[in-house]
C-alpha cells in the first residue's frame, strides 16, 4: 500500500474544502500552507472557511501523530466572519 500524501477535510457548513493535512516527519500530520490559520477568540479555536466565510469551531487534538486540531462536533453555521 502506498503512503498517504494528503488528507482533505470539508467545511461542516458549505461542504467545500476547508483544510488539508500533509505528512510531517515529527508531528505526523500538519496543515498544508494553503489551509486557513487556526485563530482563537472568546469561544475557543476556529478556522474561517475560505469559501463560505463561516466560523468553524475547532478542538485541540491531543492524539500524537494525528491532526493538531479537529472540527468540533457542534457547529452553528450562523456566524459569518468579515
Amino acid at each position: 500500500m502506498a503512503d498517504p500524501t494528503l488528507r482533505a477535510t470539508l467545511c461542516s457548513c458549505c461542504k467545500q474544502l476547508l483544510y488539508a493535512l500533509e505528512p510531517h516527519p515529527v508531528a505526523g500530520w500538519s496543515f498544508t500552507k494553503d489551509s486557513p490559520a487556526v485563530a482563537t477568540d472568546k469561544n475557543g479555536p476556529y478556522m474561517k472557511c475560505p469559501r463560505c466565510s463561516r466560523r468553524i469551531a475547532m478542538v485541540k487534538n491531543g492524539v500524537k501523530g494525528e491532526a493538531p486540531y479537529l472540527i468540533a462536533t457542534k457547529q452553528g453555521c450562523d456566524q459569518i466572519l468579515t
